[in-house]
């Protein structure tokens, strides 16, 4: 996405569309791949967590924790339904056995 903003603006020569505080849009650009990046790492964890694996161990609770709080809110809130949905399946399979 970079390469092709550099290609498409500046290579053009033509200038950085800017926010009002005069940075350029750029920036928005690499904040929202970081949070991106946030974001999916807090939903792997968590996947992990309630899909355990042989072949990964399950995230500590620290990691857990730190990979929550780091993920925007949006991210938090589907983490919450999907374990929340995971408990009641569970709690259901028990009472059956």
């Amino acid at each position: 996405m970079i390469a092709l903003l550099r290609t498409v603006v500046i290579g053009r020569g033509l200038p950085l569309p800017r926010h009002a505080n005069g940075f350029p849009f750029i920036f928005d650009v690499f904040e929202i791949k970081e949070q991106c990046d946030l974001d999916a790492k807090a939903l792997a964890l968590a996947i992990r967590q309630v899909n355990p694996s042989t072949e990964k161990t399950a995230p500590t609770q620290h990691e857990l924790n730190d990979a929550a709080g780091d993920a925007s809110q949006n991210v938090r809130a589907q983490i919450f339904g999907r374990v929340f949905t995971w408990r009641v399946q569970c709690s259901k399979q028990m009472s059956r056995a």
